[in-house]
């Protein structure tokens, strides 16, 4: 509950209006979902342009490869969202995510396993340092593919911890692994979109 972008302060705000709409009448209910990385069939972001990159070469570790992808299955956040639903609680707010934080490498060790992908090399940290500094100056507006932030956010860890659900004794069905295998099996064109 601490954001640190007008993005991160409006989901917060959103939670705010809900909890109060709960307050005013004790019969109601309310579920927050705060996701990680969610991949899955139709999914369309994250996971889908890294698949794309890991499939066409063009995807690099960026100065790291241990950094902390906090993600999860679609199918698993459903499950987490019907568990939710049979708790004894009006107000239930948690944090959805793998129990197990991977890492960047292991998620492109996963797609390499399930799909072949070749697994990506890692560009040393002082050049990505030069090059972030040079994409600032030719960029400095920060938009389109190519960006700093973009390739920055690569080397930050989201370590999103599903706490609640741990405690409330929620059983994952996939890992890493599976839940790629479920996807590419599961996606319309057997790829992983």
């Amino acid at each position: 509950p601490h954001p640190n972008s007008d993005y991160g302060q409006s989901k917060l705000a959103a939670e705010q209006l809900f909890r109060h709409w709960r307050e005013t009448d004790e019969r109601r209910r309310l579920i927050i979902v705060r996701p990680a990385a969610i991949f899955g069939p139709g999914e369309h972001g994250n996971f889908t342009r890294l698949a794309r990159s890991l499939r066409t070469r063009r995807f690099a570790y960026p100065g790291r490869k241990d950094a902390i992808k906090a993600c999860g299955y679609v199918g698993d956040l459903v499950d987490s969202v019907r568990f939710a639903e049979m708790l004894p609680c009006s107000d239930f707010t948690y944090n959805f995510a793998y129990p197990k934080a991977y890492t960047s490498a292991e998620i492109c060790e996963a797609f390499h396993a399930v799909a072949g992908f070749p697994l990506p090399r890692l560009i040393p940290a002082p050049a990505v340092r030069g090059g972030l500094a040079v994409l600032r100056r030719l960029n400095p507006r920060d938009v389109g593919g190519l960006s700093a932030s973009r390739i920055a956010k690569l080397t930050a860890s989201t370590n999103v911890v599903p706490a609640e659900l741990t405690e409330h004794g929620f059983d994952w069905k996939t890992d890493i692994t599976s839940g790629l295998d479920a996807w590419q099996r599961d996606a319309p064109v057997g790829e992983f979109v």
